[in-house]
């Protein structure tokens, strides 16, 4: 399997968005339809509380994974009951993301020592502590087929972590500020491509 690492130029997008007119974005699409619903008609289907403050989500398959402060904790909380089903204590606040990947749930914590942790998704319990933490608060985290990938300092080192290991395998200069790793899979799912930004 061949692994790219694409840089996303930001100034490249909206050099695009800029070039778009308004008609083309409103246009008609062939077989799909049009839907509006009224913000004020959507009604939430369940309220839980989670922490004292509720920060990074994830979607999984069956589930919902809040990360909070006061306590420090992870939650999951199940899709099919909206109740929490499992917490699992953290060594620090949540801070850059979270990710899922290899039966795990990735967390990057911003703490003296920048950590990461691995949740295990059928145990809910941590796993693994890594000294790979975020080079800073709001960044994220991705998971490829093949590895974890964080922003591990503000000089634009991108960290390729193996998950069976948990070590670093690679690490890849990209422009000091980009923060914000995301993995697509190529449709014929024989390639990975990593963007920052």
């Amino acid at each position: 399997m061949r692994l790219r690492l694409v840089l996303i130029v930001l100034t490249a997008y909206q050099a695009v968005l800029a070039q778009t007119s308004r008609t083309e974005w409103k246009s008609a699409k062939s077989g799909v339809t049009e839907i509006q619903v009224p913000f004020a008609s959507l009604k939430p289907a369940a309220t839980i509380k989670i922490g004292g403050t509720a920060d990074w989500v994830l979607v999984t398959h069956g589930a919902v994974w809040v990360a909070s402060s006061k306590p420090n904790l992870v939650e999951r909380i199940d899709a099919a009951t909206n109740k929490i089903a499992a917490k699992a204590g953290l060594p620090g606040e949540a801070c850059s993301g979270l990710a899922f990947g290899f039966g795990s749930l990735w967390v990057p914590l911003c703490i003296k020592e920048p950590s990461l942790v691995r949740v295990n998704a059928f145990t809910n319990k941590i796993s693994a502590k890594l000294a790979a933490g975020p080079a800073g608060p709001e960044g994220g985290i991705t998971a490829s087929s093949d590895s974890i990938w964080i922003v591990t300092d503000k000089n634009g080192t991108l960290s390729r972590i193996d998950p069976p290991t948990g070590k670093v395998r690679q690490r890849i200069s990209i422009p000091p500020g980009s923060y914000n790793p995301l993995s697509v899979t190529a449709s014929s799912g024989s390639q990975d491509w990593i963007a920052t930004s």
